[in-house]
């Protein structure tokens, strides 16, 4: 198959994908919330999926690098992923609901990165390229966020059926990406653990450690926003609105990165999202006009483009190919999984004891803290390659 072709399959892929969360995301705290459920009960429920995918995720890069057929294993997660949305869409919000934070964050959790290391293999030398792939999925997250924003206020559990149809879609896309692997590959490319603790005792692992504090600050208080907007006044269109605006916008700063990685390294292009972050954040701090909070979360589109393409192409060059799959997975555990965990149970006791203003706030000191870490790390590189 072609690179054009390839690049197509894996944009559908990453289309569909993103459509699905897209659907589910943005609106489940609120579908709790109109079920009873406090904001640290929520919080708690936000918190177990990463939890489980921060335990799991490694294990089924593992798996995926050991076994080599990609595809197949990541179309499996996402059929069970969907199937479990599904069956609780009959059920009534009760406490039997944090088994399905426990499953989505067992099956949904691993895909990602998946596709990530699948994506950036198949582009071969245009990996450069990657963010032309990847938008399709903030056009696919855009596109269902705003469908299910208006459906949401005739039909609560469209949330949940609306995550499951399109997982279904998105299994039949990835079955078909033309990902070469051959049976026990990894074992044939001498796969140790060993090998993977090296990787881990270099930069890599104070590469994860800066980006941990990096995504906590953008993290906390995502669980939180559409609950906050609601609190300020903001209606259910203008909540899908917001996330979905984030996604429209990452689309031409996607479209922008070959350009930007042209005239600057993808870890300059980590830190000055991650200042402009700080600065989001603390804006939105003090934003309570429902406009006005949808014009400043907007910017979140912009850092989060950046950063996804920057992340992938330096995880890429970090980590050996045949630790492909499994890097992949724990970078995603760790600058992802774990903040997203860590947000939950802590966001929700901000949110609770303190209100949107000052989660905000404290998101931003996080955000500011990992962007300092980065650049500590950056400093480190540049000098061990200027020996």
């Amino acid at each position: 198959m072609s690179n054009k072709n390839g690049q197509a399959a894996v944009s559908a892929s990453y289309f569909l994908f993103f459509a699905s969360i897209g659907a589910y995301v943005p609106y489940v705290s609120i579908y709790l919330s109109a079920g009873g459920w406090s904001g640290v009960q929520i919080g708690i429920f936000m918190a177990i999926g990463p939890l489980v995918t921060f335990l799991t995720q490694p294990l089924w890069g593992y798996l995926g690098d050991l076994w080599g057929n990609l595809p197949r294993l990541c179309a499996l997660l996402v059929l069970l992923a969907g199937a479990s949305a599904l069956a609780f869409a009959f059920l009534p919000v009760s406490p039997l609901f944090f088994a399905l934070a426990l499953l989505m964050g067992l099956f949904q959790g691993p895909v990602s990165p998946m596709l990530d290391s699948m994506g950036v293999r198949i582009l071969g030398q245009s990996k450069n390229r990657w963010g032309l792939t990847r938008l399709w999925g903030s056009i696919g997250f855009a596109a269902v966020t705003l469908a299910i924003g208006r459906a949401f206020a005739q039909n609560a559990k469209m949330p949940l059926v609306g995550y499951a149809v399109v997982s279904l879609l998105t299994m039949f896309a990835v079955l078909r990406l033309p990902f070469q692997w051959k049976p026990g590959q990894a074992k044939l490319r001498g796969f140790q653990f060993s090998g993977l603790a090296n990787v881990l005792r270099g930069p890599f692992l104070t590469f994860l450690g800066a980006m941990f504090l990096l995504q906590l600050g953008h993290f906390m208080q995502s669980d939180f926003l559409s609950l906050v907007m609601t609190d300020r006044g903001a209606s259910s269109t203008i909540v899908g609105l917001a996330w979905s605006s984030t996604a429209l916008v990452e689309i031409p700063v996607f479209l922008m990165t070959i350009r930007l990685l042209e005239r600057y390294s993808a870890e300059r292009l980590v830190i000055w999202s991650g200042v402009l972050t700080v600065l989001r954040l603390v804006l939105f701090a003090f934003s309570y006009n429902p406009l006005l909070m949808l014009l400043v979360h907007g910017i979140k589109g912009i850092t989060t483009a950046a950063i996804l393409v920057s992340v992938v192409l330096i995880v890429d060059r970090l980590v050996p190919e045949e630790y492909h799959a499994t890097g992949f997975t724990l970078n995603t555990a760790f600058t992802a999984t774990l903040p997203q965990f860590l947000a939950g149970l802590i966001g929700g006791r901000i949110y609770d004891a303190w209100g949107g203003t000052v989660l905000f706030l404290i998101s931003a000191a996080a955000a500011t803290a990992g962007t300092a870490a980065f650049m500590l790390w950056l400093r480190a590189r540049e000098k061990e390659g200027s020996h």
